[in-house]
This record gives C-alpha cells, structure tokens and sequence, in this order.
C-alpha cells in the first residue's frame, strides 16, 4: 500500500475516532454539567476526568501507528499534580490539545483549565466540552492571528474568575506562543504577559514540550492521523513562591522549553538515522 493511500486511511480512521470521540464526550459532558447534582466546581472536573480517558481509549489508543514516547505516569503526576501549577506547552498544531488530554492522567487533568480564543467555545461538540469543562474565554478585538490585543474591560472579568480557579487550588495550561508555530523546531518569542498570572500568583511553573506534532496534524490539513512518531518531555522551571517576575519566568519557561526541543530534534535524528542503518 503506498505511503499517500496509507496516509488517508490513516486520516480517515483518526478522524471517525475523533468525531465519535467528541460526540459521545459532548453528551456525556452534558449529563455530568446538568443533570448530576454537584458544586459548579465539582462538575467541571468531572468533565475534564471524562475527557481524559474519552480522548486517550477513544483517539489515541485506537491509532497505534501514532507512536507516543511520554513521560511515566508518575512523571506527570510529580510535576503536574500539585495545586497551583502553571504549565507552558509550545503550539504547532491542534494535536498539541488532544495530546494534553490524552496523556496527563484523569486524576491531575481535573485541575486544569486554559484561556482559549472566544470563537473556539461557540464550536459544535469541541466548543460545548470545553464550556463545560470550565475552560475560559479570551476576547480579541481582532480575528488576525498575529494580533493578541484584547477587550480589556471584558477580559478583567475574566482574569477575576481564573484568579478565583488559581486561589482555590486550580492550575493552568497556556499556549504562551499565542498561536500556532509554523517552524516548530524553533519556539516563536513568548507573549510578554503570558506568564503574568504565575508571577503575579506565585505558582509553580514547568513546560510541557511536545514534537511530531505538527506531522501528525499539519497546519493546513483539515484532519490528523498521519503515521508518526510523537515526543513529550516536562520539566520544572520554578517552585512555587518563587519571586520572580513575568519576564523572568518568561525567559526561564522559554529557554527550558527550546532545549527540550533541540534535546528532542536530535533523539529523532538518532533514532532515524539508526533505523536507516538498520535497513
């Protein structure tokens, strides 16, 4: 079977997984968000738990020739499962969402929330999920991707219930890129307020730094699948309590997060150049 016919059947398969996928999570959302009894709170992380193992036993796991090299469990829980964490994640693909999902575990996923474009949570299926799950709007005066300013009365409401989310125990995952990166082996420079609620907040700080991404869910395709290899590392960049400023975290999650990838870029170059030798 040739590489182009292997690569849609692929896509096509993913895709019916994903679509299924985001259905019966949608529904399930639904049952959990207003039909069993329980603080807005305790709804919300139950939705998010429901999307873990929707997303890894309903996606992921049904599409082996996505090959995912991650952090043990207890790896994800020793840095990701405390309150109060902010972690940063480099953009080059909707897949980068999926995988978050999918990889850290139901019971450290509850914690987390994002700020997401507005326009993503008026979605069919995706759009309803993350409502549910508690996610949080960002309201851009602009749709152009390269502009970040925002409605700032607006988004001071905002910032006031995910200040609300981080003081009862809650933790973040943030795209500080602030948009999809079209060269991934080199981060885009991070948004000069991404990390100001860490700052301002005093919460732990660690990346999460993924590539094959973009391979496996390009840009411009419509849908993901393609046979590839993924890989994940997490690294901490700052305890909690840290006194440092926006732009010092900034700098430290950047720098953490590109040596990650360069650390990853050439794992990938060994292992294909091993598998050349092979043959």
């Amino acid at each position: 079977m040739g590489t182009p016919v292997l690569h849609t059947v692929c896509k096509f398969w993913f895709g019916t997984c994903t679509l299924v996928c985001f259905i019966l999570t949608w529904a399930g959302c639904m049952v959990l968000r207003y039909i069993v009894p329980g603080t807005l709170q305790q709804k919300e992380a139950r939705v998010c738990t429901l999307c873990h193992y929707t997303f890894r036993y309903m996606i992921m796991l049904p599409c082996p020739w996505i090959r995912l090299k991650v952090p043990p469990a207890e790896e994800w829980r020793r840095i990701l499962g405390r309150d109060r964490v902010f972690v940063a994640l480099n953009h080059t693909s909707f897949m980068d969402s999926v995988l978050f999902v999918a990889c850290v575990p139901g019971d450290v996923l509850y914690r987390y929330r994002t700020l997401m474009k507005k326009e993503l949570l008026e979605l069919p299926l995706l759009g309803g999920i993350s409502a549910c799950a508690g996610h949080f709007p960002v309201h851009f005066l602009t749709p152009r991707e390269e502009e970040f300013s925002v409605d700032k009365m607006i988004m001071a409401g905002v910032m006031e219930l995910v200040r609300a989310h981080v003081a009862r125990g809650g933790c973040l995952s943030i795209f500080p890129e602030g948009r999809v990166n079209r060269s991934p082996d080199t981060l885009l420079p991070f948004r000069n307020s991404s990390l100001a609620i860490a700052a301002d907040e005093g919460m732990a700080v660690a990346t999460m730094t993924q590539l094959g991404n973009a391979a496996c869910w390009p840009r411009a395709s419509a849908m993901g699948g393609v046979p590839c290899a993924i890989r994940v590392r997490l690294t901490e960049v700052a305890p909690h309590a840290h006194g440092l400023d926006a732009a010092a975290l900034r700098d430290r999650a950047q720098a953490a997060m590109q040596k990650d990838l360069d650390a990853m870029n050439a794992e990938a170059a060994a292992a294909a150049k091993g598998a050349k030798a092979v043959k």
